[in-house]
């Protein structure tokens, strides 16, 4: 589950520095594709989400191989507490504001061909 939830933060990690990378380019060249932007934002996504995912199935299924489960969570907790550690202490309260972050980002991406303020309808 520990390669799971680094595979995510990898794949999101790569997709930010690329969109990164396009925002730069955008600020030379005023033209990026709003397709591609939308993709990229859609890898940020899933490599949050895959992130997130991996850490709570860690903590339900009490896999104290990984150290933020061993440390904030135990066999007794009840299940909604179990739930809420996923964000309880600051390595998971980091993966989750990722999660929103990456959310917020694929709704902006997916608004720029409106021309509506947010990106490169407006400027382009």
């Amino acid at each position: 589950m520990a390669l799971l939830g680094y595979l995510g933060i990898v794949v999101a990690l790569g997709g930010s520095m690329l969109l990164a990378y396009l925002g730069a380019r955008h600020a030379r060249d005023a033209h990026i594709d709003s397709g591609t932007m939308r993709r990229v934002s859609a890898a940020v996504l899933a490599g949050a989400v895959v992130a997130m995912v991996a850490l709570e199935i860690a903590i339900l299924s009490h896999d104290f191989s990984i150290e933020y489960v061993a440390n904030n969570t135990s066999t007794t907790t009840p299940f909604l507490f179990l739930m809420a550690s996923g964000w309880a202490a600051l390595e998971g309260s980091i993966v989750l504001w990722g999660l929103m972050l990456a959310i917020f980002t694929f709704l902006v991406a997916r608004r720029l061909n409106h021309g509506d303020g947010l990106g490169i309808g407006a400027l382009g």
